[in-house]
């Protein structure tokens, strides 16, 4: 499976012969968006709005933004400068966008999520396959472990993190559907002798003046029964296609798709190593690793 790395370098730098510089146009981005929600009042979902439209890219091929990524530039403390990161934000900025978040979201405000809740409800240790709980505590930050004492892997990721990772992935299927394919080769038949034979006395059946109504129902139940053995295989390729015509023609996302990751995926596999593995329902797993 391939693995596609997210950028490490936060978003207003980049790195110049081993050094990390200021990257001109994505600073100016980043001046924007801390004065947009301190003076302009606009949400997370605004300035998203705003810079997508713009055409502002996010990183290379990567136009549309949504809220988590605004919600990390926000909160990002390398914005203020340190030995390896020079200085985009001043600190009176910085920290009077902290207390407007920290107004707006105390602790009687805190409630679940339905992105994230969505996720916690797919998410599996990609170690040992047993579910995976999530935790987020005052001072600790937040953390994922496995439910199994015996395998005890525990990641540090934020939800936000991981909803923008499966959101990155649902959008590389929605640019190539193509990708979602897992190699299933079509049936070339769904039926059997067997298959054939029930068809026939339940024809047979029901062309009697007489109807036995509770022996038609068991031959209908036996020949279900039938198809569904010899179509296994073909199951597999029938949900494949039923996910290419559901992203076929869907618009890029700018956000958490519940309904659509609801529909479309299985579980979510999250290693130790902090990539994240998306297992669609026709079992195709796409990976991407966190930075």
């Amino acid at each position: 499976m391939a693995v596609r790395k997210m950028r490490y370098i936060p978003f207003g730098y980049r790195l110049v012969d081993g050094e990390i510089t200021v990257h001109e146009r994505e600073a100016g981005a980043v001046k924007i968006i801390f004065t947009e929600y301190l003076h302009n009042g606009r949400s997370y979902k605004d300035i998203a709005a705003m810079l997508t439209d713009q055409g502002v890219a996010y990183r290379e091929n990567v136009l549309n933004w949504n809220k988590s990524m605004i919600k990390r530039i926000l909160e990002n403390p390398k914005y203020l400068g340190d030995p390896e990161y020079p200085r985009l934000i001043p600190e009176s900025q910085f920290k009077q966008v902290a207390a407007v978040k920290n107004a707006k979201y105390t602790r009687k405000d805190v409630r679940i999520i339905p992105s994230i809740e969505a996720v916690k409800n797919k998410a599996l240790c990609f170690q040992c396959g047993s579910g995976l709980a999530r935790r987020n505590k005052t001072g600790d930050g937040e953390k994922w472990f496995c439910k199994n004492k015996d395998c005890g892997v525990k990641v540090r990721v934020t939800g936000e993190l991981l909803t923008e990772a499966v959101t990155i992935i649902m959008n590389e299927v929605i640019a190539d559907p193509s990708i979602i394919e897992n190699g299933v080769i079509p049936p070339t038949h769904t039926h059997s002798l067997e298959v054939t034979r029930l068809t026939n006395e339940i024809n047979r059946q029901l062309e009697k003046t007489e109807l036995n109504d509770g022996y038609v129902k068991t031959l209908i139940m036996a020949c279900a029964a039938e198809k569904y053995s010899v179509c296994d295989e073909g199951g597999t390729h029938y949900l494949t296609e039923r996910l290419k015509a559901e992203f076929k023609g869907h618009g890029s996302l700018t956000e958490f798709d519940t309904e659509l990751f609801n529909r479309t995926v299985k579980d979510i596999l999250i290693d130790k190593d902090g990539t994240i593995h998306a297992r669609f329902i026709n079992h195709k797993t796409i990976s991407r690793r966190l930075g």
